[in-house]
């Protein structure tokens, strides 16, 4: 009987010890939320570097947000050593766009219109929770089921998860494992990295993050260079 009873005890503190971790997991990554959606606006300056093809690429620029504006990137990027071009993300409550200075082509996306055919379920597709630092739980298209907490540094909690590709840019690349920093007084997002198969792919990092501070509303407006192919996904989108 003893025999019997020693296996089912030693589960059922496995269990227990599970669901008390999963339980201070979900309280801190709640803690973390609310400090950042505290934040009403910010700015920061990012480095990337990863590989496409067998090319390397970097970035740098930066990234600023505004409650009630949006939030705009700008960055220069450079694949190999001779293409450059300056690329441009701008997410207002009215539009989606990004401008690709190589191919020089404007995706541009109504969301005003896709909000108002969607209702409830476009917060599901929101393009601002894929590049917006306040909730690093979400930036991304990471997978909150499979986000654990690794390890706790001096200003930041690191965690690791499941990265999905951009599902309104149409990217159809497979989902990577990977990393991320939160700063553990802003709840913000201060580094991001993809794995694949061990080796590091992908790295973004944010630095001099300012919040709360005044931003004009003239930041957060794009007119694309003369010769500029805009291309409108907005029934695209709507079709998916």
């Amino acid at each position: 009987m003893a025999k019997r009873v020693f296996p089912l005890v030693v589960s059922i503190l496995l269990f227990l010890s599970f669901t008390l971790k999963a339980a201070e997991n979900e309280k801190l990554i709640s803690s973390l939320q609310k400090k950042g959606y505290s934040i009403s606006s910010y700015k920061a300056e990012f480095t990337s570097k990863g590989e496409n093809n067998g090319y390397p690429i970097k970035s740098k620029g930066r990234i600023l947000y505004k409650d009630e504006k949006g939030l705009k990137i700008t960055g220069k990027v450079e694949i190999g050593e001779k293409v450059k071009g300056e690329r441009t993300v701008l997410i207002t409550p009215e539009e989606f766009l990004i401008y690709n200075p190589f191919l020089k082509r404007e995706v541009r996306a109504d969301l005003k219109r896709i909000k108002s055919k969607l209702g409830e379920k476009f917060e599901y597709v929101n393009p601002l929770m894929q590049f917006d630092l306040r909730n690093p739980f979400i930036t991304g298209g990471i997978d909150p089921r499979k986000t654990k907490l690794e390890k706790e540094e001096e200003n930041a909690y690191v965690f690791s998860s499941i990265f999905y590709p951009n599902p309104v840019i149409g990217t159809k690349q497979k989902a990577y494992p990977g990393k991320f920093w939160v700063d553990k007084s802003k709840g913000i997002l201060t580094k991001m990295v993809i794995l694949d198969k061990g080796k590091e792919v992908y790295t973004i990092t944010y630095k001099n993050i300012q919040t709360n501070i005044p931003l004009s509303d003239d930041e957060f407006k794009f007119s694309p260079p003369p010769g500029t192919k805009v291309i409108d996904i907005t029934e695209k989108w709507l079709k998916k």
